[in-house]
């Protein structure tokens, strides 16, 4: 049984025969079916759903109120709630950079995985990727928006520096 991040490497895998397929093993019993669910490619049980995870924005609601800040609904509003709290001496962000700035900010700003087979099949430079593109320039404005510590940060060091008021919200994932 393993657990891969995309699908993309499951169609590879499974293609390859390099992987069977766990359909009606005893053990799948245990699963909810809506959770082996999200686990299946051609309606067969390759991997076990073991894990799920959230992300979220999490802000300092005492922090936002004392700036008359509303919470942000998209990117644009992100951004300028960012230059409001700068303008206020306070830094925005305390990031988990060595999780965030990766693949989950490429799958915040992206619909499906499309342009990424494409760059894999050789039919689109990965220089042209709108996708790739938009992530870099996101990455970009976050980092100068968040804490010096954030570099390197995981969850836990960018929730700690959030609760010692070093920033005013993270980003992050359970």
């Amino acid at each position: 049984m393993v657990s891969c991040a995309t699908s993309t490497l499951y169609e590879i895998m499974s293609a390859d025969g390099m992987i069977l397929h766990q359909t009606g093993q005893p053990f799948l019993s245990n699963v909810l079916e809506s959770t082996l669910a999200l686990a299946a490619y051609e309606s067969r049980n390759w991997r076990l759903p073991y894990s799920l995870s959230y992300y979220g924005l999490y802000v300092r609601t005492d922090i936002f109120a004392e700036q008359g800040l509303e919470f942000p609904t998209t990117w644009d509003e992100l951004m300028d709630v960012c230059e409001k709290l700068k303008a206020a001496g306070i830094t925005p962000f305390a990031l988990p950079d060595r999780i965030f700035i990766d693949q989950r900010m490429m799958s915040y700003m992206s619909e499906d995985d499309a342009e990424f087979k494409q760059i894999a099949a050789g039919e689109l430079a990965a220089q042209d990727s709108v996708v790739l593109k938009a992530c870099a320039e996101a990455s970009l404005q976050l980092a100068e928006n968040m804490t010096v510590a954030s570099l390197g940060a995981e969850n836990t060091e960018s929730c700690q520096q959030l609760l010692a008021g070093e920033a005013a919200m993270t980003t992050n994932s359970q």
